[in-house]
C-alpha cells in the first residue's frame, strides 16, 4: 500500500477545509478555525509544522442546520455524524477517496475535517467545573473501549479488556451521554461558549459575541472565518501561544493515508 506523504496530507485537508468552508457558506453556517488550526493561522499562516489535522467550531445551531443539510454535501464528500462507526459527539466532513487511520485509534475512517459543536459555558466558573469533569470522566471510559497502544506488550492487555469492555457498555453510548451534557445550557444565553463535548482544555472558551460578526484569517493562502477575539481564546487554551513548545511536545496524530482502490 501507497501511504500519501506528510505534504499530500496537508494539500488534502487543505482542500477539504475549502470545500467545507463554500458548503458552509451555502447553506449559511457560521464556524470558526479552532484549537491548533487557528493558532497555525495566527503562528504559521497555515499548518502547524508538526501537525496534520484540521478543526473548525460551529455554534450548535449552525451545527443542527449543517447535519440536517448533510444530504447536500459537494460530490466526493459526506459529513460523518455520531454513529457505530464515528462514535464521537461531533462530526467529520470526510473526502470519500482517501482512508486513513491514527496510530492510536482502532478505527480506519475517511479523511476528515473535525467540526465540533460550540456549546454556551455556564458563565458560573464552579457550574463550569462540573460540567468539564463529568464529559472527561465519560471520555475517559469510552476511550479505553477505542485506543489502542504502541507498546506491543500492553497490546497483548489491553485488546481483550477493551471487548470485554465493548461487550458491557459501547463506546457509543458514553458519547452519547456527552452530547447531552453538552446542550444543556442553550447557545446564546451565556457570555462564553465552547466545544465541551471534547477539548481537553479546562481552560479554552471563545466569546459568544464574536459569532454575530467572524474576522477572517489567512491559512495556507486563503482567508477563512475565525473569531475576532482570537488573541483572547488562544491564550485561554495555550497561555503564551507565540513561543513554540519544546521539542518533545511537537506531536501529530500520526496519521497514515491513502486512496481508496477504485
Amino acid at each position: 500500500m501507497k501511504y500519501l506523504t506528510d505534504t499530500e496530507i496537508k494539500q488534502e485537508l487543505f482542500n477539504l477545509l475549502c470545500s467545507f468552508d463554500s458548503f458552509a457558506s451555502k447553506i449559511d453556517v457560521r464556524y470558526t478555525l479552532l484549537g491548533g488550526t487557528l493558532l497555525g493561522a495566527v503562528r504559521h499562516k497555515g499548518f502547524i509544522p508538526w501537525d496534520d489535522d484540521i478543526d473548525v467550531g460551529v455554534p450548535r445551531p449552525d451545527y443542527n442546520k449543517l447535519i440536517a443539510h448533510a444530504h447536500e454535501a459537494p460530490k466526493g464528500t459526506f459529513i460523518s455524524t455520531l454513529n457505530e462507526q464515528m462514535p464521537f459527539p461531533f462530526c467529520k466532513y470526510c473526502n470519500e477517496t482517501i482512508l486513513c487511520q491514527e496510530e492510536f485509534s482502532a478505527l480506519q475512517q475517511s479523511l476528515w475535517v473535525d467540526v465540533f459543536p460550540l456549546d454556551a459555558m455556564p458563565d458560573d466558573n464552579e457550574l463550569w467545573k462540573v460540567q468539564f469533569s463529568q464529559v472527561q470522566k465519560l471520555k475517559a471510559k469510552a476511550g479505553l473501549r477505542i485506543s489502542v497502544p504502541t507498546n506491543p506488550v500492553k497490546k497483548v492487555v489491553v485488546k481483550p479488556v477493551s471487548a470485554l469492555l465493548n461487550a458491557i457498555k459501547q463506546p457509543l453510548a458514553f458519547y452519547k451521554e456527552i452530547d447531552v451534557i453538552a446542550q444543556k445550557y442553550e447557545f446564546g444565553s451565556t457570555r462564553r461558549c465552547r466545544d465541551t463535548s471534547w477539548n481537553w482544555s479546562p481552560t479554552n472558551y471563545f466569546l459568544t459575541e464574536d459569532f454575530e460578526d467572524l474576522t477572517e484569517i489567512e491559512f495556507c493562502g486563503r482567508r477563512f472565518p475565525a473569531v475576532s477575539h482570537w488573541d483572547e481564546t488562544l491564550t485561554s487554551m495555550y497561555g503564551n501561544y507565540t513561543v513554540l513548545p519544546p521539542i518533545a511536545k511537537r506531536e501529530s496524530h500520526k496519521l497514515k493515508a491513502w486512496y481508496k482502490e477504485g
